[in-house]
């Protein structure tokens, strides 16, 4: 027991002699150190030797990309490393110790910001100010500080959701030009401590190095400035879930309005009604894209083309309609429709047509007019013949019976004519809704478009 309390005071007492080494060490470095002066390399000879500095980062996580202000929010350890002459030491004076932890408020540090910064509260000041500096006995400094960034990100949503884009993290000293402060990008392992984001997918994080405008008023001189690529891609699953396949359905959910009987008179209703459901959910699509003019997205301009489709069918159907519920006392059946859509366009989408509409459309292709071969070939027009020229009770009662045949089978005629048309209709509307499906999955990029091209400069 007692060799454990010796033991126990004997590192007490070490560690308390290793503290006050420490602190003698710090008060020697910091006794003659003026933070205002940036160090200069020692085997130089020029008093405006560029102090090199060296930056990193290492992405930890994409914390959310807000589409409307295009700010990029992530998580980021920034690490910054440049030799500081004043702040070596001989270890063996100072009991071994090779290691030191410095506040930034106490010596020189680089003012490194981020130029593209997106936060009102941190606009101008250099990043990590509230982390510690690690310095060793050769005056190398470490600065590491874990900083959550906001920056602007210039969105390009021609392709959204189907999206991908290069997002910049640069840095750049605020007042020292290219003359005095050289920053570097240091080779490192960028991503090894990233988390997987459940929006994007992190294609790649590269740097990238060049020469950024002065920040000063009446100084031209250029400075170095570092930027991070983020190539992001965004998921696509939530999107075609909750915004493409509603749209999908609804564009097919329109070919109901071809298929319901006329005389429901709920045709109209439905097409309306389907047409109202698709403005809602392009509302909601809304939300999720820029407020920009510079590109309509692709989900947009298929949202714009399915509601065009969905117009025109209704539209469509207002034709059927009034050739069903047509008014016979106004006229009889044109040539044109007896012709073209009872000959040609139902040859066309294979319908039936009965045979004595068909004789009554090929005598009339052949050459014959169109009121007379339409009347000769009904019974009613040769019942006519056989009563008696002189008006009767009888013959104006029979008149009448002819004159109801008549006209019902001219609104037969027309009924059969909508439902030549209806099909017609039908097989168009298929047709542009599956053409614009396609045109959709085929714009995305990687399919028949090129991919963007990652950006080679930094500049903006």
């Amino acid at each position: 027991m007692g060799v454990v309390l010796l033991v126990l005071l004997a590192a007490a007492l070490s560690g308390q002699v290793i503290c006050f080494h420490e602190r003698e060490l710090v008060e020697k470095l910091l006794q003659n150190y003026h933070k205002g002066l940036r160090p200069i390399p020692a085997n130089s000879s020029r008093a405006k030797s560029p102090t090199l500095v060296n930056i990193s980062i290492k992405l930890v996580q994409i914390f959310e990309m807000d589409v409307k202000k295009q700010v990029l929010i992530t998580s980021v350890w920034l690490k910054q490393a440049w030799f500081d002459p004043a702040l070596r030491w001989n270890e063996s004076n100072h009991a071994g110790i090779d290691e030191v932890s410095l506040s930034p408020l106490e010596v020189w540090v680089p003012d490194t910001v981020l130029l593209n910064n997106a936060d009102t509260s941190g606009m101008g000041k250099p990043v990590g100010m509230n982390n510690p500096l690690l310095v060793t006995s050769y005056g190398t400094v470490r600065w590491l500080a874990p900083v959550i960034l906001k920056s602007s990100c210039k969105l390009d949503v021609r392709y959204f959701p189907f999206d991908e884009q290069f997002c910049r993290l640069k840095f750049a000293s605020w007042t020292y030009g290219s003359s005095t402060m050289h920053l570097k990008p240091e080779e490192t392992e960028i991503l090894q401590n990233y988390t997987e984001s459940g929006e994007w997918n992190l294609e790649r994080v590269y740097p990238l190095t060049s020469l950024s405008k002065s920040t000063r008023i009446r100084h031209t001189e250029s400075k170095f400035a570092v930027t991070y690529v983020i190539h992001i891609r965004r998921k696509v699953f939530y999107y075609f879930v909750y915004l493409i396949a509603p749209c999908i359905l609804t564009s097919f959910m329109t070919l109901i309005v071809f298929t319901l009987p006329p005389e429901s008179g709920e045709r109209m209703v439905v097409g309306v009604t389907i047409l109202l459901s698709l403005i809602v959910f392009f509302l909601l699509a809304s939300t999720h894209i820029p407020e920009t003019s510079e590109a309509v997205p692709l989900i947009g301009r298929y949202y714009a083309s399915t509601i065009i489709e969905i117009t025109c069918a209704l539209v469509l159907t207002c034709w059927v309609l009034r050739f069903h519920h047509y008014n016979t006392s106004v006229g009889k059946v044109p040539t044109w429709v007896r012709v073209y859509i009872l000959g040609y366009v139902a040859k066309v989408v294979r319908y039936k047509v009965p045979d004595q509409n068909r004789a009554t459309a090929e005598g009339i292709e052949e050459g014959g007019d169109g009121d007379t071969a339409g009347n000769d070939t009904t019974e009613s027009s040769l019942a006519r013949r056989r009563l008696p020229k002189e008006p009767s009770g009888i013959t104006m009662m029979a008149k009448r019976v002819l004159r109801k045949a008549e006209e019902e089978n001219t609104q037969e005629e027309w009924q059969l004519a909508a439902r030549v048309v209806n099909r017609l209709f039908l097989i168009c509307y298929l047709v542009a809704v599956v053409l614009s499906i396609f045109g959709v999955f085929l714009d995305v990029p990687g399919v028949l478009v090129a991919r963007p091209l990652p950006p080679t400069t930094g500049d903006d």
